[in-house]
């Protein structure tokens, strides 16, 4: 019992931290966990945790749908703190960010994204905490915005809704 309650308390000391910032702790997912979100686009989307798959680095499947059957649409992979650091989409297709996409640091944060055919776009992405998550504005070295919104976190951190506007880049193709 004891044990118990200290765990229960660790996780809710981690969630403590974690309210400070928008990071999310990778470590503390179970494999198999999975998360469903719905972007203002109204695509829904589920991530299915997959784990550890390197010294700090986390994996997991994104699904299109309400469910994570059938083949994932894309892995993504990202740092212990959430950044997304690569994705592999379902042709096995590449994109790289690094250091990472910045997408769970606060402030100003400068990130090169490698796509799958080796070209290289920097981006300089602005993040700012907001009740109950964060806003984002990416732009590219000409200061075009190339995507912006706001994402709202649960209680875990995990990404559970985003409103999004692109700019002058399309998506990345599934």
């Amino acid at each position: 019992m004891f044990k118990g309650i200290l765990t229960l308390l660790a996780l809710l000391l981690a969630g403590a931290v974690n309210a400070q910032d928008i990071t999310i702790s990778m470590a503390l997912i179970r494999p198999g966990s999975t998360i469903t979100m719905r972007t203002s686009e109204g695509a829904v989307f589920t991530h299915h945790m997959l784990g550890q798959s390197a010294p700090g680095e986390f994996s997991f499947e994104t699904y299109a749908g309400p469910h994570s059957t059938g083949d994932p649409t894309f892995i993504q992979y990202t740092d212990a703190d959430g950044n997304l650091t690569r994705l592999v989409n379902a042709e096995g297709q590449t994109h790289l960010w690094l250091p990472h996409r910045c997408n769970r640091t606060l402030g100003l944060c400068d990130f090169i994204e490698v796509r799958p055919d080796g070209t290289r776009h920097s981006g300089l992405r602005t993040t700012t905490q907001i009740p109950g998550g964060f806003s984002y504005l990416v732009i590219n070295p000409a200061g075009e915005t190339v995507l912006e919104g706001n994402a709202q976190l649960d209680l875990m951190g995990w990404t559970k809704s985003v409103d999004f506007r692109r700019g002058n880049r399309p998506a990345i193709q599934a």
